[in-house]
């Protein structure tokens, strides 16, 4: 992994067993997103948000808004929702 990834995914797999959301948030390691300029990004899905210039500190950030419900786009690079929008939608936020 690339520009810290790994360091950043450590650190939301340690967030995830923290906030014992292991049956909610899965992590999964991908090949290139295309996105290098925005390094490190990370895609959530179902949703398909796209966040750039994350870190190990913005990843538990990450971790606990999504396991808490709350709000989680102020990152947010590009939206995708293929069963909302289509399957080209993209909207920079």
């Amino acid at each position: 992994m690339k520009n810290g990834a790994g360091s950043v995914a450590e650190g939301m797999r340690r967030e995830i067993s923290s906030q014992q959301a292991k049956s909610n948030i899965q992590l999964s390691k991908t090949s290139c997103m295309g996105r290098c300029s925005d390094a490190c990004t990370l895609a959530v899905y179902p949703q398909g948000d796209w966040f750039k210039e994350m870190n190990e500190k913005l990843g538990k950030k990450l971790i606990r808004r999504l396991s808490t419900g709350q709000a989680i786009g102020k990152r947010l690079t590009k939206h995708r929702s293929y069963s909302m929008h289509g399957p080209n939608a993209q909207t920079d936020r």
